[in-house]
Protein backbone atom coordinates (compact mmCIF):
# COMPACT_ATOMS: atom_id res chain seq x y z
CA UNK A 1 0.00 0.00 0.00
CA UNK A 2 3.00 2.43 0.89
CA UNK A 3 4.16 1.54 -2.30
CA UNK A 4 1.47 2.44 -4.18
CA UNK A 5 1.35 5.82 -2.12
CA UNK A 6 5.26 6.86 -2.86
CA UNK A 7 4.23 5.86 -6.66
CA UNK A 8 1.29 8.41 -7.10
CA UNK A 9 2.60 10.80 -5.64
CA UNK A 10 5.97 11.00 -7.32
CA UNK A 11 3.66 10.44 -10.80
CA UNK A 12 1.62 13.58 -9.35
CA UNK A 13 5.13 15.51 -8.71
CA UNK A 14 7.26 14.67 -11.99
CA UNK A 15 4.36 14.48 -14.42
CA UNK A 16 6.25 15.49 -17.54
CA UNK A 17 2.81 15.69 -19.13
CA UNK A 18 3.63 19.23 -21.71
CA UNK A 19 1.45 21.64 -19.62
CA UNK A 20 2.90 20.19 -16.16
CA UNK A 21 6.93 21.48 -18.08
CA UNK A 22 5.71 24.49 -19.29
CA UNK A 23 4.01 25.54 -15.70
CA UNK A 24 7.91 25.00 -14.36
CA UNK A 25 9.81 26.51 -16.76
CA UNK A 26 7.37 29.80 -16.59
CA UNK A 27 7.71 29.52 -12.93
CA UNK A 28 11.57 29.52 -13.43
CA UNK A 29 12.16 31.61 -16.97
CA UNK A 30 9.32 34.58 -14.91
CA UNK A 31 11.65 34.52 -11.89
CA UNK A 32 14.48 35.05 -14.07
CA UNK A 33 13.16 38.00 -16.32
CA UNK A 34 11.49 39.86 -13.39
CA UNK A 35 14.62 39.71 -11.60
CA UNK A 36 16.76 41.05 -14.48
CA UNK A 37 13.96 44.21 -14.54
CA UNK A 38 14.31 44.66 -11.25
CA UNK A 39 18.13 45.21 -11.64
CA UNK A 40 17.74 46.95 -15.08
CA UNK A 41 15.36 49.51 -12.88
CA UNK A 42 17.93 49.91 -9.81
CA UNK A 43 19.15 53.44 -9.42
CA UNK A 44 22.37 52.16 -7.96
CA UNK A 45 22.60 49.58 -11.17
CA UNK A 46 22.32 52.79 -13.22
CA UNK A 47 24.65 54.92 -11.35
CA UNK A 48 27.47 52.28 -11.55
CA UNK A 49 27.09 51.27 -15.09
CA UNK A 50 26.71 54.92 -16.08
CA UNK A 51 23.87 54.31 -17.39
CA UNK A 52 22.41 57.70 -17.93
CA UNK A 53 24.83 58.34 -20.67
CA UNK A 54 24.13 55.52 -23.09
CA UNK A 55 22.16 54.98 -25.39
CA UNK A 56 18.63 53.31 -26.13
CA UNK A 57 20.09 50.62 -28.06
CA UNK A 58 23.50 50.43 -25.76
CA UNK A 59 20.65 50.33 -22.60
CA UNK A 60 18.59 47.26 -24.15
CA UNK A 61 21.80 45.42 -24.95
CA UNK A 62 22.44 45.41 -21.18
CA UNK A 63 18.76 44.30 -20.23
CA UNK A 64 18.90 41.33 -22.86
CA UNK A 65 22.45 40.36 -20.93
CA UNK A 66 21.03 40.51 -17.49
CA UNK A 67 18.40 38.29 -18.63
CA UNK A 68 20.20 36.14 -20.69
CA UNK A 69 21.88 35.44 -18.44
CA UNK A 70 19.37 34.39 -15.72
CA UNK A 71 18.14 32.24 -18.64
CA UNK A 72 21.45 30.10 -18.87
CA UNK A 73 21.59 30.05 -15.25
CA UNK A 74 18.69 27.94 -14.76
CA UNK A 75 19.26 25.96 -17.65
CA UNK A 76 22.73 24.87 -16.17
CA UNK A 77 21.32 24.22 -12.53
CA UNK A 78 18.20 22.06 -13.86
CA UNK A 79 21.10 20.28 -15.45
CA UNK A 80 23.40 20.14 -12.32
CA UNK A 81 19.75 18.75 -10.66
CA UNK A 82 19.58 16.04 -13.09
CA UNK A 83 23.38 15.06 -12.70
CA UNK A 84 23.04 14.99 -8.87
CA UNK A 85 19.94 13.34 -8.48
CA UNK A 86 18.94 9.78 -8.45
CA UNK A 87 15.05 9.31 -8.57
CA UNK A 88 14.27 8.55 -11.99
CA UNK A 89 11.02 9.89 -12.43
CA UNK A 90 12.62 13.40 -11.28
CA UNK A 91 15.25 12.67 -13.54
CA UNK A 92 13.26 12.53 -16.70
CA UNK A 93 11.13 15.59 -15.26
CA UNK A 94 14.05 17.66 -14.88
CA UNK A 95 15.34 16.70 -18.24
CA UNK A 96 11.76 17.95 -20.31
CA UNK A 97 11.73 21.21 -18.13
CA UNK A 98 15.71 21.38 -19.22
CA UNK A 99 14.29 21.33 -23.35
CA UNK A 100 11.36 23.45 -22.20
CA UNK A 101 13.65 26.16 -20.42
CA UNK A 102 14.76 28.19 -23.88
CA UNK A 103 11.61 27.44 -25.33
CA UNK A 104 9.62 28.88 -22.92
CA UNK A 105 11.31 32.25 -23.36
CA UNK A 106 11.40 32.44 -26.54
CA UNK A 107 7.86 31.60 -26.62
CA UNK A 108 6.97 34.55 -24.53
CA UNK A 109 8.67 37.05 -26.94
CA UNK A 110 6.46 35.82 -29.14
CA UNK A 111 3.44 35.89 -27.28
CA UNK A 112 4.19 39.46 -26.05
CA UNK A 113 4.04 41.02 -29.81
CA UNK A 114 7.88 40.66 -30.43
CA UNK A 115 8.26 40.48 -34.27
CA UNK A 116 10.08 37.38 -35.24
CA UNK A 117 13.23 38.92 -36.82
CA UNK A 118 14.06 39.95 -33.04
CA UNK A 119 12.83 36.54 -31.59
CA UNK A 120 15.24 34.44 -33.62
CA UNK A 121 18.59 36.68 -32.66
CA UNK A 122 16.84 35.90 -29.07
CA UNK A 123 17.00 32.53 -29.81
CA UNK A 124 20.85 32.39 -31.32
CA UNK A 125 21.58 34.51 -28.22
CA UNK A 126 20.37 31.95 -25.69
CA UNK A 127 22.00 29.24 -27.22
CA UNK A 128 25.46 31.61 -28.23
CA UNK A 129 25.68 32.34 -24.25
CA UNK A 130 24.99 28.91 -23.23
CA UNK A 131 28.09 27.43 -25.40
CA UNK A 132 29.95 30.47 -24.41
CA UNK A 133 29.39 29.96 -20.45
CA UNK A 134 30.13 26.63 -20.63
CA UNK A 135 33.38 26.86 -22.31
CA UNK A 136 34.14 29.69 -19.42
CA UNK A 137 33.18 27.11 -16.66
CA UNK A 138 35.77 24.79 -18.36
CA UNK A 139 37.98 27.09 -18.31
CA UNK A 140 37.84 28.38 -14.62
CA UNK A 141 37.72 24.80 -13.47
CA UNK A 142 41.56 24.31 -15.47
CA UNK A 143 42.77 27.40 -13.64
CA UNK A 144 41.74 26.31 -9.52
CA UNK A 145 42.87 22.65 -10.62
CA UNK A 146 46.51 24.54 -11.68
CA UNK A 147 46.57 26.61 -8.43
CA UNK A 148 49.15 25.99 -6.29
CA UNK A 149 46.84 26.88 -3.34
CA UNK A 150 45.27 23.50 -2.61
CA UNK A 151 42.04 25.28 -1.35
CA UNK A 152 41.72 27.02 -4.62
CA UNK A 153 42.66 24.05 -5.99
CA UNK A 154 39.65 22.34 -4.35
CA UNK A 155 37.32 24.40 -5.65
CA UNK A 156 37.39 23.22 -9.13
CA UNK A 157 35.49 20.01 -6.90
CA UNK A 158 32.17 22.63 -6.62
CA UNK A 159 30.68 22.97 -9.83
CA UNK A 160 28.39 25.46 -8.11
CA UNK A 161 31.37 27.45 -7.56
CA UNK A 162 32.79 27.56 -11.19
CA UNK A 163 29.49 28.09 -12.51
CA UNK A 164 28.77 30.90 -10.47
CA UNK A 165 32.27 32.55 -11.08
CA UNK A 166 32.18 31.52 -14.93
CA UNK A 167 28.50 33.55 -15.19
CA UNK A 168 29.00 36.37 -12.69
CA UNK A 169 32.28 37.74 -14.79
CA UNK A 170 30.85 36.61 -18.13
CA UNK A 171 28.19 38.96 -17.23
CA UNK A 172 30.41 41.70 -16.36
CA UNK A 173 32.32 41.63 -19.11
CA UNK A 174 29.33 41.67 -21.29
CA UNK A 175 27.96 45.08 -19.51
CA UNK A 176 30.96 46.90 -19.67
CA UNK A 177 32.10 45.26 -23.42
CA UNK A 178 35.31 43.75 -22.08
CA UNK A 179 36.72 46.84 -20.31
CA UNK A 180 36.98 45.14 -16.53
CA UNK A 181 38.39 46.91 -13.65
CA UNK A 182 39.63 45.40 -10.77
CA UNK A 183 37.61 45.60 -7.74
CA UNK A 184 34.90 47.25 -9.98
CA UNK A 185 31.53 48.34 -7.71
CA UNK A 186 29.76 47.27 -10.46
CA UNK A 187 30.56 43.83 -10.20
CA UNK A 188 31.19 43.57 -6.82
CA UNK A 189 28.60 45.37 -4.91
CA UNK A 190 25.83 44.78 -7.75
CA UNK A 191 26.41 42.21 -10.20
CA UNK A 192 27.80 39.52 -7.88
CA UNK A 193 24.97 39.77 -5.00
CA UNK A 194 22.81 40.03 -8.14
CA UNK A 195 22.83 37.03 -9.59
CA UNK A 196 23.22 35.12 -6.14
CA UNK A 197 19.95 36.40 -5.18
CA UNK A 198 18.89 35.04 -9.17
CA UNK A 199 20.89 31.57 -8.14
CA UNK A 200 19.31 31.16 -4.96
CA UNK A 201 15.96 31.97 -6.32
CA UNK A 202 15.92 30.03 -9.60
CA UNK A 203 17.40 26.60 -7.02
CA UNK A 204 13.89 27.16 -4.96
CA UNK A 205 12.01 26.60 -8.32
CA UNK A 206 13.36 23.75 -9.56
Amino acid sequence: MLDKIVAFIRFFKYNTHPARIESKARKIGLFGANLALECFRDERFRTLSNFKNLDAEEQNRIFNELTVTNVVMAMLLVEQNIRETNVSDRKQFLKAVREALPDYYVNFLRRIGISEEYVALWDKLIAMRYDEYVHDMGEFRREFWSAEDRELAELALHNNVVMFQALALGLYSHIVRGKIKKGDPLYVRHIQPYLLGAYRGILQRI
